[in-house]
């Protein structure tokens, strides 16, 4: 496969708005330009969104280049090309974190938890080990989790794209209406990252990596041109949209509207959904 640069453009758009977030949340920097201070905030969100989109995007196209290929597809190679394309990064940066920072403390009898979820990619299912040695690793896992289910997806999207795109947009609906009235009314655990934790995971983000998949398709199915100038006029809608929901999350003078994206409110409930379509 020729390298897509554009695609290597965009992940260094999600990679400095992952970052630029970090920063933000850190420092607790604001600006009197509530514009600037809306894409800080949810940079985070952006970035990962992006990167989910991003993946269920590559892994439309390698799917379907295996396929077209004379070579016999087989599931397990699927899975170790997977690994070896995140595993080498992700099993040295726990190292680092592990001999030379703070980290270290998780080498003790007590956190074998964290160490066994972190080494096999499940850790971000739960809300005590997501956060654990490192914060920012709980999306891999996530991403992993969707591998195991993209061959799946995959055949899906071929025969039924439109009732794959419904269920995937409807799901994380009824699963985060679910978890808010029947699961979190019933825990003592009501802080920020609780809820966060539960709002990241397989099947509450499924909609970012099928919408990347069927762009995936689109492209393949209909590879049609389209003028510089028609891209720059929707890319303007799209990012006046983007700033407008992104203020939505804010506002408590809406109807039905919360502060948030991950809270038990309208946003909570759609506001991915939408941030996934225009993003």
């Amino acid at each position: 496969m020729k390298r897509n640069k554009n695609m290597d453009i965009i992940r260094a758009l999600a990679m400095i708005s992952v970052l630029v977030y970090h920063i933000y949340a850190i420092t607790q920097l604001s600006y009197d330009i509530p514009v600037v201070n809306n894409f800080l905030k949810y940079g985070g969100v952006i970035g990962v969104d992006v990167f989910f989109i991003l993946s269920g995007y590559g892994i439309y196209c390698s799917l379907r280049n295996s396929e077209a290929s004379s070579i016999k597809w087989s599931y397990k190679d699927y899975l170790i090309k997977r690994l070896k394309r995140i595993g080498p990064q992700y099993y040295a940066s726990l190292l680092v974190i592990l001999l030379f920072t703070g980290g270290a403390a998780y080498i003790a009898k007590d956190q074998i938890f964290n160490l066994v979820s972190h080494f096999f990619l499940y850790h971000n299912i739960y809300y005590h080990a997501a956060g654990a040695i490192s914060g920012v690793c709980w999306t891999l896992g996530t991403i992993s989790q969707f591998y195991l289910l993209a061959p799946l997806l995959y055949k899906l999207i071929k025969k039924h794209p439109k009732i794959i795109l419904f269920f995937s947009i409807t799901i994380p609906i009824v699963i985060k209406v679910f978890l808010y009235h029947y699961v979190f009314a019933i825990t003592p655990n009501t802080d920020s990252f609780y809820y966060f934790t539960y709002g990241g995971q397989l099947y509450t983000t499924i909609n970012c990596f099928v919408i990347g998949m069927l762009i995936a398709q689109l492209q393949y199915k209909d590879n049609k041109k389209i003028s510089n100038l028609i891209c720059i006029i929707i890319n303007c809608i799209l990012v006046s949209l983007l700033y407008l929901l992104l203020k939505a999350f804010d506002s408590n003078n809406l109807p039905f509207i919360n502060t948030g994206i991950n809270s038990d409110c309208l946003t909570g409930y759609i506001g991915n959904d939408l941030l996934t379509i225009l993003l």
